[in-house]
């Protein structure tokens, strides 16, 4: 029954992140630059839930935005659950090492998710530093700067509620 009600809120949670990104995401655009809330999202749950979770949820929402968006259907799936699962892998490996580790591996992400697009759409078309000036590294910059602002709200949520002596679980 758990795991029914987690794929359920994680269907909710997908829903939502696809509305906004399709929706009002252009809002917060900086220099043409819009913000992938999906992969932010992929990111978070992953990365606080765990590896498991991370495939589960990212192969969700890449399911749901392969069936919005103009790229052959089933390349946002398999690169979201990559993700997801790469980002609950390095959780669990270098999470206590340092308060750095979030930035390194969404970064890090990030950057390999701008590039990979690079590669399937654009390689050969569009010259790889004029692209990685003006749209791959600020793109990546951002995405990764919203999951951190993020993830440490959510992070700072958890130690009030923790503290008030609230179960968060």
């Amino acid at each position: 029954m758990k795991y029914i009600v987690k794929i359920i809120l994680y269907a909710i949670l997908t829903y939502a992140v696809i509305l906004v990104q399709t929706t009002i995401s252009g809002f917060f655009a900086i220099n043409g630059i819009k913000p992938n809330l999906a992969l932010v999202a992929s990111l978070l749950v992953s990365y606080i839930a765990g590896g498991n979770d991370g495939i589960v949820f990212g192969w969700i929402i890449g399911f749901f935005q392969d069936a919005v968006s103009f790229t052959p259907f089933g390349l946002n799936t398999a690169i979201y659950a990559t993700v997801g699962f790469v980002s609950g892998f390095f959780k669990r490996r270098f999470y206590r090492f340092s308060p750095v580790a979030p930035l390194v591996m969404f970064g890090g992400v990030s950057l390999i998710y701008s590039f990979t697009g690079y590669i399937l759409f654009l390689a050969g078309k569009v010259d790889i530093f004029f692209i990685s000036e003006n749209v791959l590294l600020p793109e990546a910059f951002y995405n990764t700067t919203l999951t951190l602002a993020i993830y440490y709200l959510i992070q700072l949520l958890w130690f009030i509620f923790k503290r008030e002596g609230k179960d968060v679980r």
